[in-house]
C-alpha cells in the first residue's frame, strides 16, 4: 500500500521538566487536569490550553467541558503556524540587567527577530550608548537625530530603520549626554514613556535593551514599559546580581504602580552548562523562584560559537540558523513571554 500521500503525525518532543523535582513513578497512569500539569511542569496554564487546542499533548482527552492529560505526556512539535496570540494592546518590555556580559542584548536581539518573524510588529530601541545591539543588527552610520538623543531634541520618537524587517531606534555614542540632558528636563526620565504612549497601536511590541549600568538612561528605560525581562548568568555572580536586581527593580514596581512579581515580567537563565554543579545549584534556586510569584522561563545554553558567529555577520540568531539549538531556546522563551503577557491581560 502507497502510504506517501498520507500526512504524518508530527514527531514528539520530550517535555522538560522545569520543576527541578524528579517525576514520581506512580504519575505516569496519573490523569491531570490542564492546570495541574502547568503545575507539574513548570509551564502556564495559557500555553496548555493553546497546546490543547492544538491537539499537541499527546494522550489528553476530552470529558465534558474537562480536558485530561497523562502526567507524562509528551508535548508534541509545533505546526507551520507559531503560537501568535493576540496581546491586546501595545506591550513595552525593558531588558534590564545592571551587569553586563549577562546576555542581555543579544536575547534582546533574538527575541525581537523571533517575534517580527510570526508577524508580529516589533520595534527594537537601542537605550545603550555603546550601541551594541545596533551594530548586531547590521546597523552603521547612525545620526544621532535617529537615537533616543533626538527625542529629546524634538520631542517625539525618531523614525525607526529597518534591520531584518524590524523596527530599529539605534543607539551611538554621542547619545551618552543624555545622562545630563534627562535632569535638565521636568520629569525627563519618563519622556520615553510617555512618547510610546502617545505611539499606542504603531506596534505590537517595543523591547528595549537598556545600560548595564544604573545612570539616568537606565532609569529612563526601566520606566519606559511594563515591566522587565531579566536575564541572568548561571553562575554564583549572577545569582548575587539577581538578589539585589529584585531589590531595586522593587522601587521600579512601585513607581509604576504593581507588585514586584508582576513587574517582572521573566527572568532568563542564560549560559546554563548543565555538566556542572555550581550551573545545577543555581539553576536550583532559579526554579524555585515561581513559588515567591515569579516566572522563570527555560534556559539558554553556553555557546559562545553561534554567538560569536551571529555577531559577526549582524544577524539574529532565529535568522542566521533557524534549525539549531539555540534558535529552538529563543522559539521556547518567546513562547513563554508571550503566554506571561497573555496571562497579564486577564490579570
Amino acid at each position: 500500500m502507497d502510504t506517501a500521500h498520507i500526512k504524518q503525525p508530527p514527531a514528539p518532543v520530550q517535555l522538560p521538566n522545569t520543576t527541578g523535582q524528579p517525576y514520581n513513578s506512580h504519575m505516569v497512569e496519573n490523569l491531570l487536569s490542564a492546570r495541574e500539569f502547568a503545575e507539574l511542569h513548570g509551564i502556564s496554564p495559557s500555553y496548555v490550553y493553546y497546546l490543547l487546542q492544538e491537539g499537541r499533548i499527546a494522550g489528553a482527552t476530552r470529558v465534558g467541558s474537562r480536558w485530561l492529560i497523562p502526567a507524562d505526556a509528551e508535548i508534541l512539535q509545533a505546526p507551520a503556524s507559531e503560537y501568535k496570540p493576540d496581546l491586546g494592546k501595545t506591550r513595552v518590555i525593558t531588558f534590564f540587567n545592571y551587569a553586563g556580559g549577562v546576555g542581555k542584548t543579544t536575547l534582546t536581539r533574538d527575541l525581537g527577530a523571533e517575534l517580527s518573524s510570526r508577524g508580529y510588529r516589533v520595534l527594537l530601541i537601542d537605550a545603550d550608548p555603546q550601541g551594541n545591539l545596533t551594530s548586531w543588527l547590521g546597523i552603521e552610520d547612525v545620526d544621532p537625530e535617529r537615537t533616543l538623543y533626538g527625542l529629546f531634541r524634538n520631542g517625539v520618537l525618531p523614525e525607526p530603520i529597518k534591520a531584518h524587517g524590524i523596527d530599529v531606534i539605534p543607539a551611538h555614542l554621542p547619545m551618552a549626554r543624555l545622562e545630563v540632558e534627562i535632569s535638565q528636563v521636568p520629569v525627563g526620565e519618563q519622556r520615553l514613556r510617555r512618547a510610546l504612549e502617545e505611539a499606542e497601536g504603531k506596534w505590537d511590541l517595543v523591547l528595549i535593551d537598556s545600560p548595564p549600568s544604573l545612570g539616568r538612561i537606565s532609569v529612563m528605560a526601566a520606566l519606559a514599559g511594563e515591566g522587565f525581562v531579566v536575564p541572568v548568568e548561571v553562575s554564583r555572580k549572577g545569582l548575587e546580581g539577581l538578589i539585589l536586581l529584585l531589590d531595586l527593580a522593587e522601587e521600579y514596581a512601585k513607581a509604576v504602580g504593581v507588585s514586584l512579581p508582576r513587574f517582572i515580567k521573566l527572568i532568563v537563565p542564560t549560559k546554563y552548562d548543565p555538566r556542572t554543579s555550581i550551573d545545577n545549584k543555581v539553576m536550583a534556586y532559579l526554579r524555585d523562584l515561581p513559588q515567591k510569584g515569579f516566572k522563570v522561563s527555560s534556559s539558554l545554553g553556553a555557546r559562545p560559537g553561534i554567538h560569536k558567529r551571529a555577531a559577526a555577520r549582524s544577524i539574529p540568531i532565529p535568522l542566521l540558523e533557524p534549525a539549531g539549538k539555540a534558535a529552538k531556546e529563543i522559539k521556547a522563551i518567546a513562547n513563554e513571554l508571550l503566554n506571561v503577557l497573555v496571562e497579564g491581560n486577564h490579570g
